[in-house]
């Protein structure tokens, strides 16, 4: 559970964390730091680590799909016939009349007293 909280706050961790450090990206990291008048002020590398991210979401969507399929597998028609019906080949235990009780106590089963 913890790794799908951490894949659904990616995006947040990675725009916070591009907020934080705007300044140094600006300066450091962004493709136009050299131009005097740049007004991207570091978004371009905001733009290219999301777009990187959405890539690999999408490739792990694929990954997902394709281990679902992975496992997924044809039965012949006779395990399908065994699978269907269990009952066919459940064997019982013959019929013993041995278990039956075979009296009633009088002193328990009676119809109740009536008080009048």
């Amino acid at each position: 559970m913890a790794i799908m909280l951490i894949q659904s706050f990616n995006r947040v961790w990675i725009v916070s964390s591009f907020y934080i450090n705007q300044e140094y990206i600006a300066a450091n990291l962004c493709v136009n730091r050299f131009e005097k008048a740049a007004t991207c002020k570091g978004t371009c590398v905001l733009k290219e680590r999301l777009k990187k991210e959405k890539e690999s979401e999408q490739q792990a969507a694929k990954q997902k799909i394709s281990d679902v399929y992975a496992f997924f597998q044809l039965k012949s028609s006779l395990q399908q016939k065994k699978i269907a019906n269990p009952d066919r080949e459940r064997k019982f235990p013959p019929f013993t009349s041995d278990l039956l009780p075979t009296g009633n106590p009088s002193s328990i089963f009676h119809p109740p007293v009536s008080v009048a």
